[in-house]
């Protein structure tokens, strides 16, 4: 965790992979969420998920390989904390105690109304 500003923002990176598809093409992978109140009942979710890559020809995989199957599992998270938000199905999840403050250098965002979401390098 690099940033947590509750109840508007969290930012998060990796840099230690198992997948060799990524453990041997990305220096690591950045996320932020940004929470914004539309109304009452409707909140705008903005994501930003960005790989860091360890070379030009890692780049190129990474934005035309990797991404395409990143793309899903993203989609299929944004569904996932959908569900939970909207049916309270908050079980095991944790945040920090206090907040971690940090510089994130987050670039590109992605924007989703829990129905949209797509990633950036």
């Amino acid at each position: 965790m690099q940033k947590w500003e509750a109840p508007n923002t969290f930012a998060y990176k990796n840099e230690e992979f198992t997948s060799p598809a990524l453990k041997y093409t990305a220096e690591r992978v950045e996320g932020e969420w940004f929470f914004t109140s539309l109304d009452e009942h409707t909140t705008r979710i903005e994501w930003t998920y960005r790989a860091v890559p360890k070379n030009f020809f890692a780049r190129l995989f990474i934005r035309f390989v990797l991404m395409r199957f990143i793309t899903r599992m993203l989609k299929q998270a944004m569904n996932i904390s959908k569900h939970d938000l909207e049916t309270g199905d908050l079980v095991g999840a944790q945040f920090p105690a206090s907040p971690v403050q940090s510089n994130s250098g987050m670039q590109e965002r992605s924007i989703s109304e829990f129905n949209r979401s797509t990633v950036a390098i």
